[in-house]
């Protein structure tokens, strides 16, 4: 670790202890998606606090640490997220995490395809969410933002990560250009305001504006 991420790193107060263990010794597993970086998770969690969220959605779960970032922020605010996969042995992972953590209390765990649990939910609970947080498969990052757009508050956030996975060397095929078309859909789409932070691999912050 090279002296600026060092730094970067103790300027990031972590109130979930279990995520320290997951950053030492989960982060660069062969056999799992990468996960957020910490400064990005810190981020939602401050994005909860500050909006006071209640009622945050979750698309991608992985072994849970962008769930167990925002849940620190949920834990004060009295919220939940709600954490849709569909990936079994990460699931299991995931709510072993969420039982350890000591704000499993504030996750609500769902098992099933994204593109189906947001039709869903769109139908049936429509503007009823206050963040929406997408680091899913990148192939429905297209397919869902209608049914984003539907759940979310007027007001409503939705944070988008890997938005620059397009222009970067080493992704794998079939990713680049999904991103780019929900890029591009997003930059143009006026009912939203939207901005992209060169953090990670790229974090697009869009606010809902009616």
């Amino acid at each position: 670790m090279d002296s600026y991420r060092a730094y970067l790193m103790k300027q990031i107060p972590c109130e979930v202890p279990l995520l320290e263990e997951l950053d030492r010794e989960h982060r660069g597993r062969d056999d799992l998606q990468p996960f957020v970086e910490p400064e990005i998770g810190r981020f939602l969690a401050l994005l909860v606090r500050m909006k006071q969220m209640k009622r945050v959605l979750e698309l991608g779960t992985g072994i849970g640490y962008s769930a167990l970032w925002i849940a620190s922020g949920l834990v004060h605010t009295g919220g939940t997220v709600t954490t849709v996969d569909n990936h079994e042995r990460t699931g299991r992972e995931a709510a072993e995490m969420f039982s350890r953590s000591g704000v499993g209390s504030c996750i609500i765990q769902k098992s099933g395809d994204i593109r189906e649990v947001t039709s869903l939910l769109a139908r049936n609970i429509p503007s009823s969410l206050d963040m929406v947080f997408q680091d899913g498969a990148k192939q429905l990052y297209p397919q869902v933002l209608e049914y984003i757009y539907t759940l979310l508050i007027p007001g409503g956030i939705l944070v988008t990560d890997d938005v620059l996975f397009p222009v970067e060397k080493d992704v794998r095929r079939g990713l680049k250009a999904p991103v780019d078309l929900f890029n591009r859909m997003i930059r143009d789409d006026q009912r939203f305001v939207t901005s992209v932070l060169p953090v990670g691999h790229g974090l697009m912050i869009s606010w809902k504006i009616e």
